[in-house]
């Protein structure tokens, strides 16, 4: 009798947790438009280099000077397009960088490991000549990322604000974190 009782009682404790058993693990996005949490690093002349966190998200955005970078942190591997807009720019012939890494070890503006080859790969360049939205075609979408560096290298200035990545994995799920655990 008491055995049973004993069954019957840690049955009972162990129903509820079995619904949600696998959330902890599940580390996928909340949403397709993923922002960086952490800025990890400033290089050169920045103004406002925290902007364009998701709790920060200021809208004058990120300025950067003749050769500056910043290094964002998105606290999770993600993998997707990039999306950024340019508030103003100054100069002739400006452009902007992005390279990406899933590693803090391998951090830099000026190149990134995210690509299938043994070798490094460059900068996903935009040439920014005017203010406006930019977004990278679907054939330059990147995979496998936790840390993205943006490397303005021109000799004017460019305001980098709202910048997101629209995560491509998993298309034919609409709630991401909707998984089953097996």
């Amino acid at each position: 009798m008491l055995l049973i009782a004993i069954f019957f009682g840690v049955a009972a404790c162990v129903h509820p947790v079995s619904a949600a058993k696998y959330s902890e693990y599940i580390i996928a996005p909340n949403y397709r438009s993923v922002t960086p949490l952490f800025l990890t690093a400033v290089r050169g002349p920045v103004e406002n280099p925290d902007a364009l966190l998701t709790d920060v998200h200021n809208s004058h955005g990120v300025i950067f000077g003749p050769n500056s970078s910043i290094t964002l942190d998105f606290g999770i591997n993600i993998g997707g397009t990039v999306d950024f807009g340019v508030g103003a720019v100054s100069g002739a012939e400006e452009h902007v960088g992005f390279t990406f890494t899933e590693s803090s070890m391998w951090i830099s503006p000026y190149q990134c490991d995210s690509a299938s080859q043994a070798l490094y790969d460059s900068p996903l360049w935009f040439k920014v000549p005017s203010k406006g939205q930019y977004t990278a075609e679907k054939k330059r979408q990147r995979g496998g990322f936790r840390y993205m560096s943006i490397w303005h290298n021109g000799t004017g200035s460019v305001t980098v604000r709202d910048l997101h990545v629209n995560f491509t994995a998993s298309p034919e799920m609409a709630d991401l974190r909707d998984q089953s655990g097996h």
